[in-house]
């Protein structure tokens, strides 16, 4: 990409997950490395992340997750807006990583990380198919593909977590993880403005 660009060097201060396509930031200097570094660092103060993914699933995914009790409103007087999910991911560098309702009863705290997602719209895209935004509020490994699957709602096309292959009436699934990185706003230190980046749908 450097020589398409006719750029000497190119550094990449952040990724997305392998198979995860989408937005990413690329630096043409050090210094804008190391300041895109602290932004992440800083967290949702500092910077916004929101993802498109393709689920499988026969009503509303809002719906589900509230009657289930997986997800709570974000808004109490519109809960059918945005929904917020809380699952623990144990520490362990191997993947596919373990997810979790709460810490499982006899292990510690410790050995586990909090894991918040909101998923903020909900589009119908074909038969027991939809398009979920997303908006991550912490940034763990493979969070979206483990949360979603913990969940019930696998993600089109994701062969590490999702065990359920899609019935004869369902999309035909996808040869590709249909999540993208599809937003990314964030605030530099050195100036305090924001600055956003958009994917069109």
């Amino acid at each position: 990409m450097a020589d398409a660009l006719a750029i000497s060097n190119l550094w990449a201060p952040h990724r997305l997950d392998i198979d995860t396509h989408g937005l990413v930031v690329l630096s043409k200097t050090r210094n804008f490395a190391a300041d895109f570094q602290n932004v992440i660092r800083g967290g949702r103060r500092c910077i916004r992340k929101m993802y498109r993914a393709t689920v499988h699933c026969e009503k509303s995914p809002i719906q589900k997750l509230l009657a289930s009790g997986e997800a709570q409103p974000v808004d109490l007087t519109d809960p059918y807006t945005a929904v917020e999910l809380v699952h623990w991911q144990l520490i362990d560098k191997r993947a596919p990583k373990v997810f979790a309702r709460s810490v499982p009863t006899g292990q510690s705290e410790s050995d586990w990380r909090d894991c918040r997602l909101r998923v903020l719209h909900e589009v119908q895209v074909g038969e027991h198919v939809w398009a979920l935004t997303i908006e991550l509020l912490t940034g763990r490994t493979h969070q979206i593909r483990g949360q979603l699957e913990c969940a019930g709602l696998p993600i089109e096309g994701d062969r590490m977590y999702s065990a359920k292959r899609l019935d004869s009436n369902a999309m035909y699934e996808s040869p590709q993880l249909c999540l993208q990185a599809c937003h990314l706003a964030f605030k530099l230190q050195r100036d305090n403005q924001w600055r956003s980046y958009s994917i069109l749908s």
